[in-house]
């Protein structure tokens, strides 16, 4: 947890400088430092920054790749099968994304974050709902009072054609939320399921809802704008 503190801190230093300078630093840590986990944790914080890059660079997917070798300590290898996953899930690649976490799975079979990844990468990019299931209702096993992991469950029972259920976890959920994403992505899974229901307009209300949300909020959140105009999108396609 130190170090992982000591890592964020890091990077709000390095956040306006240059990419090389922050690199170079934790490369000559690493070079005065004979302890093998500390080596590798600071692998990991190289390619935490790497994977911000646009284009990524190569390095960083080797890095994580040696990190998830078997040997590794837990605590790294486990952030490198996450980190991995979600870098190819930001890129589109969902696929293979979801290839990386069923690999992690089966080292870390009871790790949330993944369980959690892995059945809403199979639910709402692969249309697979089926297969998606047991994911999702393992992490919320394992993570009873994380409110992402009920909007994943509501999804995967919109897929499946159990509204009801799909309400259950909404409902649940929507007691767990403490982000502004975590928020707008519920009202967003809601609209969902009122759009199933055939209620188009209750469905549009939830868009206003969320612009709303955003609005108030202390920061900005792109990717949450992204996905409003993607299910605002939806909304337009059944009313036509």
């Amino acid at each position: 947890r130190e170090l992982l503190n000591w890592a964020n801190n890091l990077n709000r230093y390095f956040e306006d400088r240059p990419l090389q300078d922050h690199i170079s630093y934790l490369e000559t840590l690493k070079r005065r430092n004979a302890n093998p986990g500390i080596i590798s944790w600071l692998d990991y914080f190289i390619a935490q920054r790497l994977v911000r890059e646009d284009p990524r660079p190569d390095r960083a997917v080797q890095i994580l790749n040696n990190l998830k070798a078997p040997g590794t300590e837990d605590g790294v290898a486990l952030r490198a099968f996450r980190l991995h996953g979600t870098t190819l899930f930001s890129e589109g690649d969902y696929a293979q994304a979801a290839e990386i976490w069923r690999a992690g799975l089966t080292r870390f079979s009871d790790d949330w974050e993944m369980n959690n990844n892995i059945a809403y990468v199979l639910s709402s990019k692969l249309n697979n709902p089926e297969e998606a299931l047991p994911y999702g209702e393992k992490a919320i096993e394992k993570n009873i009072r994380q409110s992402e992991a009920y909007e994943t469950m509501a999804g995967i029972y919109i897929g499946l054609g159990k509204l009801d259920e799909a309400q259950q976890m909404i409902d649940t959920g929507s007691t767990l939320i403490s982000t502004v994403p975590a928020q707008v992505n519920m009202q967003i899974t809601s609209g969902r399921l009122e759009l199933k229901r055939g209620n188009t307009e209750e469905a549009r209300s939830k868009i206003t809802d969320v612009r709303n949300i955003l609005r108030s909020a202390p920061e900005s959140y792109p990717d949450l704008e992204e996905s409003i105009d993607s299910f605002e999108q939806e909304v337009n396609s059944e009313a036509d």
